[in-house]
């Protein structure tokens, strides 16, 4: 009796462990949810969280913008004397050959074809100089590159007064449109290095309106400048002021100095580069090449044509003055 009263006992207790883990288990395997946590599954939850963390984010932000801003526009001062001062004084320079070139070539005997390629000579210069542009400032420099640039232009300008054979006027036609080019890329390797990149647009739309703006006054001071003191001097004047580009760079040389290190030489090849990005390089290329090719015909027919009709210099200048004008109206709006 007592081994079956004790067999019972035991079994029974087997049972009540075995029937308590059983009924135990669903709970231990879903826990029941809190309020807080039913809460924080809801969808309102969620968004309220979602716009709390954007409101801090966004708080975080502010004080940080407010630096970035003021270093874009230190930087934006500190390139006046070293980028965007001596790119004026070239603007100008040129500006007044747009005029006073094509009326001294018709006036030294060339013909129109004889002068339409004399004129074409800067276009291929800018063109043909612009991978020696790039070797020059890797070797010397953005600074040096400027100055260098500022005087070929300058005495190729000066020059010009001095000769009436095409083969040496196309020659220092080629001199100043590869003397642009170089300075216009060391410009913007200077921008590129000094300027934050929020304030880059900013900063290569000055580049095209100071050209714009030279192209416009250029072409008015060129045109009077004929009619009053002849074609030598003018051509003196705009080498002298080509030339003026120097002094504030010179002035500036201390605060472009941080610029004006040697950039790091990069392992890739450029007939390399041309084969990996060819693609990007054509598509890229196409539109920019056949909008400058229109806009550099035009300054090239628009003298010519007045010159043929027998107008006055300083009308000649004005004419041209009124067709680049279009360029610097929407320049605000470019920029």
């Amino acid at each position: 009796g007592r081994s079956m009263y004790t067999s019972s006992t035991h079994t029974s207790s087997r049972m009540v462990v075995v029937h308590t883990q059983t009924s135990a288990s669903p709970h231990t395997r879903k826990p029941r949810r809190t309020q807080a946590q039913t809460r924080s599954r809801s969808p309102d939850f969620r968004r309220k969280r979602s716009r709390r963390s954007l409101a801090r984010r966004v708080e975080a932000m502010k004080p940080l913008t407010q630096p970035e801003h003021e270093r874009g526009s230190s930087a934006l001062r500190s390139l006046i004397p070293g980028v965007y001062a001596p790119w004026t004084a070239v603007a100008l320079g040129l500006g007044i050959l747009l005029v006073a070139l094509p009326l001294y070539l018709l006036e030294v005997g060339l013909s129109f074809t004889a002068t339409s390629v004399v004129l074409a000579a800067a276009g291929f210069g800018s063109f043909a100089g612009a991978i020696p542009s790039g070797g020059a400032i890797a070797r010397f420099g953005e600074g040096r590159t400027i100055a260098i640039s500022l005087v070929l232009a300058a005495v190729a300008i000066g020059l010009t007064a001095t000769s009436s054979n095409p083969i040496a006027l196309t020659t220092l036609q080629l001199a100043v449109g590869a003397a642009a080019t170089a300075m216009r890329l060391a410009s913007l390797t200077t921008i590129t290095r000094s300027v934050p990149a929020r304030g880059r647009g900013r900063a290569n739309s000055m580049m095209g309106g100071i050209r714009r703006f030279g192209s416009f006054v250029g072409p008015l001071t060129g045109g009077v400048l004929v009619d009053q003191i002849g074609f030598n001097a003018t051509f003196l004047i705009a080498a002298a002021v080509t030339a003026a580009g120097l002094l504030p760079l010179a002035r500036g040389a201390r605060c472009t100095s941080a610029s004006d290190i040697v950039p790091e030489r990069h392992a890739v090849g450029l007939l390399r580069a041309l084969r990996q990005h060819r693609r990007i390089l054509l598509l890229s290329a196409s539109g920019p090449f056949l909008i400058m090719a229109a806009r550099r015909g035009r300054s090239v027919l628009l003298p010519l044509v007045a010159a043929a009709l027998e107008v006055s210099p300083t009308a000649v200048g004005a004419i041209v003055a009124i067709g680049m004008g279009a360029d610097l109206m929407l320049f605000p709006v470019a920029e």
